[in-house]
């Protein structure tokens, strides 16, 4: 069993997997009192099939590792720890990732470690490290064609680099880590180049939420480019987290479409409102509130423009100006999100035509695994007329009215209606 022998060097290992299958490797060895070589690797360790070379040097002042390997999938969720979650008291209609919508009332262990790591490991020994993993998977993403070149060396690890095809695009890691004064000083560079934003967060693949009477769903699609650049320093699982900082920037041309049980809907309200609308107060209301979000998928709906800014800081991910720009409306997101607390905090504002008072503004809160829609507010849910004029560029979206280029999120006049 592939658990008992990491046990022998890591006494307290427990996978999610439980038991992760029996090592079954066979190999041709040689060496000498300087060099053992190993040849011809081929079999499986647990789940995972592997094939290659490996070499240990020893001399000073420390040994050197050289290895050269081949995988089959590999699923980090089998072989890391499980990991704890929270889940909120939000109703269903409310949450916007379904599948952690079942609440657990089991203690939740916190998600970083304050134990501290032993620096020293990077001095124990020289490498140079080439994997080449088929797939390698974490939750829903679906790294593929994976290659990994780590370099360690007099104490510094690189990372140079990580490259995969992942999605509709490609991504690169590099990196490093170099123990200072008992602590880890580390880089990291991303860059998601055309990968689909439907891959990139998963709940964009069927996105289903409640305005009022209506039950909206829609799946948003399209190429992003995300590049980013953080830096930290700390002794421990919690002080690299809370440490980070750095700065990215994501850009793409994405698509919205509307279900068709969407559309549906607000054809048959919209028609039980054409006839008994003059008739019946209740339907009057239903009628104003389908031509309200009639307004608000024509203006999302088909493609769109997405940009904005991201700043991190003691391990919180900032916007003001995550801008989504459509052929009629614009959607301005500021928040935070804290991966110490692993919480996310963010208001969208949703403008259509020329207005500037927020048609719709939705609070979204909650963990980072488990978001939901805290508060709806904005002129929809009272009835107010919207201009139907052409929504301002891309670039005119993020100025402000004082035009000094800082972008804003407007105040609604009322912000105590909570979600319908």
């Amino acid at each position: 069993e592939l658990v008992r022998l990491v046990r022998l060097a890591a006494p307290e290992y427990s996978p999610a997997a439980g038991k992760l299958g029996p090592v079954d490797v066979s190999f041709q060895l040689e060496g000498s009192p300087n060099q053992i070589k190993a040849d011809s690797i081929t079999g499986h360790l647990g789940p995972v099939a592997v094939h290659g070379s490996a070499a240990l040097t020893m001399g000073a002042p420390r040994p050197k590792l050289r290895a050269s390997l081949s995988t089959s999938e590999v699923s980090l969720d089998l072989f890391l720890p499980p990991e704890g979650s929270r889940r909120s008291e939000a109703p269903m209609q409310y949450r916007i990732i379904p599948a952690a919508a079942t609440p657990s009332s089991a203690p939740v262990p916190s998600r970083w470690s304050s134990s501290p790591i032993d620096v020293g490991l990077l001095d124990a020994l020289d490498a140079d490290i080439d994997l080449n993993m088929a797939v390698l998977t974490k939750d829903h993403f679906r790294f593929k064609d994976s290659k990994l070149k780590l370099r360690l060396d007099a104490g510094k690890l690189s990372l140079d680099p990580f490259s995969a095809n992942f999605s509709t695009g490609t991504v690169n890691v590099t990196g490093g880590l170099v123990g200072q004064d008992k602590k880890l000083s580390g880089t990291l560079n991303l860059a998601l180049n055309g990968v689909d934003v439907s891959d990139l967060v998963d709940a964009l693949h069927n996105y289903q939420f409640r305005l009022g009477p209506v039950q909206f769903g829609a799946k948003m699609s399209g190429p992003v480019t995300v590049t980013a650049s953080l830096a930290t320093l700390g002794g421990s699982e919690r002080a690299l987290v809370s440490g980070l900082k750095g700065s990215g920037r994501i850009s793409g041309q994405l698509r919205t479409d509307m279900s068709g049980e969407t559309r549906q809907a607000s054809a048959i309200a919209g028609l039980a409102g054409a006839l008994l609308g003059s008739k019946v107060k209740e339907i009057r209301g239903l009628t104003n509130t389908i031509q309200g979000t009639d307004l608000l998928v024509s203006a999302f709906e088909g493609p769109s423009t997405l940009n904005g800014d991201i700043t991190v800081d003691q391990g919180v991910f900032t916007t003001h100006n995550l801008v989504l720009v459509g052929r009629g409306g614009r959607a301005l997101t500021a928040g935070t999100a804290s991966l110490p607390k692993w919480t996310l905090d963010s208001t969208t504002d949703v403008t259509l035509g020329q207005d500037t008072d927020p048609y719709l503004t939705a609070q979204v809160t909650g963990a980072l695994d488990d978001p939901y829609v805290r508060k709806v507010s904005g002129t929809l849910l009272r009835g107010a007329p919207v201009s139907t004029q052409t929504a301002p560029s891309a670039g005119q979206s993020q100025q402000n009215s004082s035009g000094d280029g800082t972008a804003r999120i407007v105040t609604p006049p009322s912000s105590n209606q909570t979600a319908p």
